[in-house]
């Protein structure tokens, strides 16, 4: 009679169990992840980013990218992680239904929204929390879900910037070893220098019993010289005087114009607006490439500034700037 009452009470344990599974099953089916589109990075033509800062929109042209209404050239070290961001957006899990939204910095003033177009159309749109615990993930929310999930990656720091943070701040760039002349202006000076390539100088011939086995060595020797490789040159640099300048003070100064960046833009002027420049450097390789600098205000953490190579005045680092002044004064005086 033992036995029986165990089997009885085994019965109804694995009756409650099936039942237990089949409602968890059901149950579970109930927040299975929401199956996004499939999305090339190539569609996107245009990227709508709102914040707590306002708005960014985002436009392509061609293969370019633009940032706002007077289509600014865009940082493109910036752009390809956005897009990769929106086309690969890939939700992993389901993190809460609670609606506890703050919890997730995804409420109203710290979430951040993401539209993305092809053309006209509509092809993606998110909001962004904040990083997850894992460091390896984003929360994120789609339109018409009130769920939070979690997106593989952390990306919200990607789409943080603000409008200024998104141009291109590179301002010229040149490879320092094409340069054939340089113009410097300053305080009413201007010195021109051109490269040259002269010989290297020749090794002091050999003497004695050095000499005498030098030259009964047998041309027809396996060990004999080949032909006589062309002189090897260098490069000086000189003034239309033939005065020659320091070579490694031109390097140091050409080595700064590898890649400039600037701080940041000036909004409220026009490029044309900045006249009477303090410090002019002007490099000739295809064509002349020339920095103007400006004296600055005590209110200004940049020296203003304009290049051949950007269309708009922008602020140049101080420090950078004092570092081209000294090799600058050193080559005219």
């Amino acid at each position: 009679m033992k036995i029986k009452k165990e089997y009885v009470f085994l019965g109804i344990a694995i009756v409650l169990l099936g039942g237990y599974l089949v409602f968890y099953d059901s149950n579970h089916s109930q927040y299975a992840l929401p199956q996004l589109p499939k999305l090339e990075e190539k569609e996107i033509s245009r990227i709508d980013i709102t914040s707590s800062n306002g708005t960014v929109t985002l436009t392509r042209k061609a293969a370019d990218w633009f940032v706002g209404e007077k289509n600014f050239p865009a940082d493109p070290v910036k752009m390809p992680p956005m897009l990769s961001a929106i086309a690969n957006l890939q939700l992993t899990a389901l993190v809460s239904t609670a609606k506890a939204y703050d919890r997730y910095d995804i409420g109203e003033g710290k979430k951040i929204s993401v539209t993305a177009f092809a053309g006209e159309k509509e092809v993606r749109r998110f909001d962004i929390g904040k990083m997850a615990d894992t460091y390896q993930h984003t929360f994120v929310m789609l339109p018409g879900d009130p769920n939070v999930y979690h997106a593989l990656k952390n990306f919200r720091m990607t789409f943080e910037e603000k409008a200024d943070a998104l141009r291109n701040m590179k301002v010229m760039a040149i490879a320092p070893e094409n340069v054939k002349e340089i113009t410097l202006a300053s305080a009413g000076k201007t010195v021109t220098l051109t490269r040259k390539e002269v010989p290297v100088p020749v090794k002091e011939e050999k003497s004695g019993e050095d000499k005498k086995v030098e030259e009964n060595k047998n041309p027809d020797d396996s060990k004999a010289k080949k032909d006589t490789p062309a002189a090897k040159t260098i490069s000086v640099w000189e003034n239309p005087a033939g005065e020659k300048a320091d070579n490694e003070t031109v390097k140091r100064l050409l080595s700064k114009f590898s890649a400039i960046s600037c701080e940041s833009y000036i909004n409220d002027q026009k490029k044309e607006a900045l006249t009477d420049p303090s410090h002019t450097v002007t490099l000739a390789l295809d064509k002349p490439y020339t920095l103007s600098v400006f004296s600055k205000k005590k209110s200004d953490d940049g020296y203003p500034a304009v290049s051949s190579e950007n269309d708009y005045p922008f602020y140049l680092q101080a420090g950078l700037f004092e570092e081209i002044k000294k090799e600058m004064e050193a080559l005219i005086d």
